[in-house]
């Protein structure tokens, strides 16, 4: 995200070649990064998983998951990216359909690692990797031989151009890793608070989150390439248009997501629960209903958001990030605590 609304600015502007000179050190900054960090994971992962209070074995199988994407980062990283760039050029079936595509080769090798193979969790991690590792080779062969609207240039890093990727792409980052680090605090507030009960009840919370919140994320990322393109264009009227549209969808998904946890909490929870127990079933349907409300304010937070780092305003949207995926969740967290 942080390079792709440069680059949609830029073409908006006709500046092609600025656009694939930032497309280019954006794929050098990005495999650099997994570079970075798939060392960082690789050691440090069992320290990290020693923050959880879980088994020795448990803690065993979480490294050898962790360390088998850790030695994929430098391969895999990039097929976020490409994805936002395929958008810009125009090829959203081509992108789609490869998306469909590696996440049924996922399911289909993770069946053969783990009931075929017999092979221990790190299999699935595998099938993971696998899977995403076509996905970035069949995605950018044609980025590198030229037959898509961006291409490989060689090189000119900038601080201008380098502020501008990491500036766009913060808002993001920093809500990936705010609702991350939240989560962990939420868990361990709600295990001392009301125990595995309330940490199951939070865990079905986050799988419905899991299902819902990605439908307003496709619906803000598709549009942010054309949303930039215009800007960079000065086309307004275009802008204000797709704008609505986000905002439109977004609130009707929402809408509909809490018409639905409101009115059959029990239905939702079934399907990632097999608990009989009353209690806890009235507790999860009390807590789904609470979280309901929270998706009438939720899309708004996010399409805001978006928008703002669509139209070069990265410091409105980070302020939005940080606000509602870690401030205010964790002054409720220490209020709960």
């Amino acid at each position: 995200v942080g390079s792709a609304v440069p680059i949609s600015i830029a073409l908006g502007r006709q500046e092609e070649k600025e656009a694939n000179n930032i497309f280019t050190c954006a794929l050098l900054m990005i495999m650099g990064a997994g570079v970075f960090m798939g060392t960082l994971l690789y050691f440090i992962s069992p320290y990290l998983i020693s923050f959880f209070d879980a088994s020795d074995e448990a803690q065993r199988l979480a490294v050898q998951y962790i360390r088998v994407y850790a030695l994929f980062s430098p391969l895999i990283t990039g097929g976020f990216a490409l994805d936002n760039y395929l958008r810009i050029s125009g090829k959203t079936k081509f992108g789609m359909w490869l998306s469909i595509t590696v996440s049924i080769a996922t399911a289909v090798l993770e069946f053969v690692f783990l009931f075929v193979l017999n092979l221990d969790i790190w299999g699935a991690a595998l099938a993971s990797c696998l899977s995403m590792f076509a996905f970035v080779l069949v995605a950018f062969l044609p980025f590198a031989f030229g037959k898509f609207t961006l291409r490989i240039t060689k090189p000119k890093f900038s601080i201008k151009t380098t502020k501008q990727i990491i500036k766009c792409g913060m808002p993001v980052f920093l809500n990936n890793v705010s609702g991350r680090i939240t989560a962990i605090a939420m868990n361990k507030a709600l295990v001392n608070f009301g125990g595995d009960s309330a940490v199951a009840i939070f865990g079905i919370q986050m799988y419905l989150g899991e299902v819902l919140n990605p439908v307003i994320y496709g619906i803000c990322d598709s549009t942010q390439p054309a949303i930039g393109y215009n800007w960079g264009a000065k086309r307004l009227d275009r802008v204000k248009k797709l704008a609505k549209c986000i905002f439109s969808a977004s609130a009707i998904v929402s809408i509909i997501s809490f018409i639905a946890m409101w009115f059959i909490p029990e239905i939702l929870i079934s399907l990632f629960t097999t608990s009989t127990d009353a209690a806890f079933l009235g507790e999860a349907e009390k807590a789904l209903r609470i979280f309901a409300i929270s998706k009438l304010f939720f899309w708004f937070a996010f399409a805001t958001q978006s928008y703002m780092t669509a139209v070069e305003k990265p410091l409105y949207a980070t302020l939005i990030s940080v606000g509602s995926a870690f401030v205010f969740p964790m002054i409720f967290i220490f209020n709960l605590s």
